[in-house]
């Protein structure tokens, strides 16, 4: 953008705006970075073909637990899903999960309601942690997340899993602030959530690796 002919910025500054606010880059005179980062993951809560979260080798199930998608362990990737895949497992799987959880919840009982009332209002007050005013910014999360697993990339020696794991914790421990304040088609708040589950996840990692 830095070439664009100045009369035609206009047509830009919403995308210029949020840009600036979430990174501080301003693209009209800077570029932005680009870096390696863990956009999806291989694996989860091993199902049977109706989405039923199994065990015991898929001879038993988590009565009313389902899962689908990405947290799913569903067996239709290779070492490298194409991102198209990735969106169709989605909706597939999502769509037979759904059919069969509705089909099953039709003809039992529930229990634990005040549980789940207190889940949602953790999730709830989660979300809104996300918006305060403490915290780091997305793009700088992500920048020093991707940063510190680049350090154990092929290399697992005890001093680099000490440093990767004293920096995931020190993001952690900072928190993550989202800029834009909207509630709705909130991407900026869908990022955050998404580096929280990496954060968790680059941490397990990295003391599992360490205790190897």
């Amino acid at each position: 953008m830095r070439s664009m002919d100045k009369s035609s910025e206009g047509w830009f500054e919403g995308t210029i705006s949020k840009i600036l606010d979430r990174t501080g880059l301003d693209v009209r005179t800077e570029v932005i970075p680009l870096a390696p980062m863990t956009v999806a993951t291989i694996g989860g809560i091993p199902v049977d073909g109706h989405g039923r979260a199994v065990f015991e080798s898929g001879k038993m199930w988590y009565t009313g637990l389902y899962a689908a998608g990405r947290s799913a362990y569903t067996g239709m990737h290779g070492n490298s899903p194409l991102p198209g895949n990735l969106m169709l497992e989605d909706i597939v799987t999502g769509a037979t999960a759904g059919k069969n959880a509705a089909e099953w919840a039709a003809n039992s009982h529930f229990g634990g309601s005040t549980r789940m009332e207190e889940e949602l209002t953790a999730a709830q007050s989660r979300v809104e942690s996300l918006f305060s005013s403490e915290g780091s910014p997305v793009g700088h999360v992500a920048k020093a997340l991707s940063s510190a697993m680049r350090i154990i990339d092929g290399n697992n020696d005890q001093s680099s899993l000490a440093v990767v794991q004293a920096s995931i914790n020190e993001l952690s421990n900072s928190g993550i602030r989202v800029t834009d304040p909207s509630r709705r088609m909130n991407t900026e708040l869908v990022s955050a959530l998404h580096l929280e589950g990496l954060m968790a996840l680059a941490g397990v990692i990295s003391s599992e690796e360490e205790e190897e």
